[in-house]
């Protein structure tokens, strides 16, 4: 499916009224662009055929207002930019935090039934427990199981209520991830193909233009990160009850067994896609600054998984005259709480290691 006909299902599926990329109108400036640039090149190539003569005054102050026609054209296409990516980044902001209250409260109900443990509640089991363990997910796992088999019943409604909660944020986390997805992925073409087309010498702003990139903002990645420990957490937690439940013949036990039945599926997170992906790649390698050898539009508009020997070159040579803002200058707007998750995960992978 041609990317303009999938941007326009889920503009028309989206009833929040949302904005998104103004996709044709950035098309038909890049058109309107290349066809008197087409114009331009052969007006020059025709003068130049006539090398014997002497430029007709004429024929120069033709091509004069053709190169300022383009540039003025370019400039209207980054204008469009600009506007674009202020109230889609503004939009962001908004998502972001409308998507807070429900990732605290999860963390709440998490905390409370001790699939999660605060940093001071950690501490204070690390002085009190007899034998020493060898991290702190262990640690949140041993407790698990005794709540379970002390509460089978309390363990059993509490996780089930989790599960209802988790699925119903990740709804509308998945909307904020795929929201994301869709524009930077529109910006990354159009700009790719505006590179491609459009001669340096005409363009009416410093390129390459990455302004999109801060569209991968850093509450958004924490947002998805806790989410997904957060399923990870839940996710784990059935697994141990169900190897408990089967052991503890109580009444308790049984109307644990029954509450378990009928638990909904736990969702998976889709996480963030392989275009924000693909920026947070970028902007990682750019911080690095590391010398890479490839052009800078492969590299710098690459599509998503495109193999690192295409998108190579010398960092020197990327970031002449450019200006690449970095999504580290952006601040959080959210605060989230310290955790620990009942399951570890990558260190790597944490909002501590941000782009």
């Amino acid at each position: 499916m041609r990317f303009g006909r999938k941007l326009a299902l889920q503009v028309t599926s989206d009833q929040t009224g949302a904005p998104y990329l103004s996709h044709k109108a950035m098309k038909e400036a890049i058109n309107k662009t290349v066809r008197d640039l087409r114009l331009y090149q052969a007006r020059w190539q025709s003068l130049e055929t006539r090398q014997a003569a002497p430029p007709e005054e004429a024929w120069c102050e033709e091509l004069g207002k053709l190169e300022q026609q383009i540039k003025d054209l370019d400039r209207e296409l980054f204008a469009i930019v600009d506007e674009d990516l202020e109230k889609i980044h503004s939009h962001i902001r908004q998502m972001e935090a409308s998507l807070e209250p429900s990732l605290c409260q999860l963390q709440d109900m998490s905390l409370r039934c001790g699939l999660l443990l605060e940093e001071t509640q950690l501490n204070h089991l690390q002085e009190i427990f007899p034998v020493a363990l060898e991290s702190p997910a262990e640690m949140c796992q041993r407790l698990i199981e005794l709540r379970m088999m002390q509460d089978p019943a309390g363990m059993a409604g509490a996780i089930h209520e989790l599960i209802i909660k988790f699925n119903q944020h990740l709804e509308e986390v998945d909307e904020h991830t795929q929201y994301l997805e869709i524009n930077v992925a529109g910006f990354r073409k159009l700009l790719k193909r505006h590179e491609k087309q459009v001669p340096h010498k005409f363009h009416a702003s410093q390129t390459p233009c990455l302004g999109f990139h801060r569209l991968v903002t850093r509450s958004s990645r924490q947002l998805v990160e806790i989410t997904t420990v957060l399923g990870r957490s839940i996710g784990d937690a059935v697994q141990r009850l169900d190897k408990i439940l089967p052991t503890v013949q109580t009444e308790p036990g049984q109307r644990a067994l029954r509450t378990r039945q009928g638990f909904p599926e736990l969702r998976e997170p889709k996480g963030l896609g392989p275009e924000c992906q693909m920026v947070l790649q970028i902007q990682a390698q750019l911080k690095e600054q590391a010398p890479m050898q490839a052009g800078p539009i492969d590299f710098l508009y690459p599509k998503p998984n495109l193999p690192m020997d295409r998108r190579k070159e010398s960092y020197e040579e990327l970031v002449a005259d450019s200006e690449i803002e970095s999504v580290e200058s952006l601040r959080s707007q959210v605060e989230f709480r310290p955790v620990f998750a009942c399951r570890p995960f990558d260190p790597g992978n944490s909002s501590e290691d941000s782009a």
